[in-house]
């Protein structure tokens, strides 16, 4: 058992060094997509900004809350932004998927490798550069206290994990089809709108912060969010985490066997 756990081990570390090679290879495709990240910071602090005008709070959320809350989750929204539904239809559809199926090398965890390593390398460079103007320009204030910090990063790792394997399992349509770009828009639609990174849950209507609530992609950016900005205090960051441990557990237990089922149907459309 502990073989097999250091050599998938190694296997991550190597996928996990080669994603950053292909990271660091695109410096151009970085820069447009961080100006077009700070455009949209701008545009939405003065969208809020407007909303507020003439409010104390909504939803409970003050001013302050609701812009902290949003410059946060414009930083950090990378997370539900890179999907495997896009990966996997293109593998199915250039043939790749035959070479990446017969690699000695549990393709999950290579996958898994990849977006997180994606994820931890954009999102490190995006958080500082994002987070100056976000500090200098908009009078973004961040906590000082260390166990926020460190809460809110096991938050977002967890997170991060919960939508891969969401994402994993969805992406199994892939295999039963032979176009994947209408799944993925709507995917993008529902995870940008329900984790919270166009609106906050707390100031849904009810009837939508319910359904949020049933949905994974909430524990993908609002509840990291809430932690850092500190709209929820540190006692209850326990109960925070296991929320999202029980949604990683399940989504994981489900996604191993749906892909073994999955993958029976594949029909490789190129090559």
């Amino acid at each position: 058992m502990s073989h097999r756990l250091r050599r998938h081990l190694r296997h991550l570390i190597a996928y996990a060094n080669i994603t950053l090679k292909e990271q660091t290879a695109f410096t151009g495709w970085f820069w447009s997509d961080l100006l077009g990240q700070v455009v949209l910071m701008l545009l939405f602090s003065a969208f809020w900004q407007a909303v507020y005008q003439g409010r104390e709070s909504l939803g409970g959320l003050s001013a302050q809350q609701t812009l902290a809350y949003v410059l946060v989750v414009n930083t950090v929204g990378l997370v539900v932004r890179w999907s495997l539904i896009w990966e996997f239809g293109v593998m199915i559809r250039d043939g790749s998927i035959a070479v990446e199926l017969l690699r000695p090398v549990d393709f999950q965890l290579r996958m898994y490798a990849k977006m997180t390593t994606t994820m931890l390398f954009t999102m490190g460079q995006q958080m500082l550069l994002l987070g100056l103007v976000a500090v200098l320009v908009l009078g973004l204030r961040l906590p000082a206290d260390p166990l926020v910090w460190l809460s809110f990063l096991l938050s977002l790792l967890v997170g991060n994990a919960i939508l891969f394997f969401f994402d994993w399992t969805l992406s199994l349509v892939a295999f039963y089809s032979t176009e994947v770009r209408g799944l993925m828009i709507f995917r993008d639609g529902i995870a940008s709108f329900f984790s919270g990174f166009l609106i906050p849950p707390a100031i849904m209507p009810d009837w939508l912060q319910r359904v949020a609530a049933f949905l994974p992609f909430g524990q993908v950016l609002n509840s990291p969010a809430m932690i850092l900005t500190g709209i929820v205090p540190l006692s209850e960051v326990p109960r925070i985490l296991g929320v999202q441990l029980l949604w990683l557990v399940g989504l994981v237990l489900i996604s191993r066997p749906a892909f073994r089922v999955a993958i029976r149907h594949v029909t490789v459309q190129g090559g």
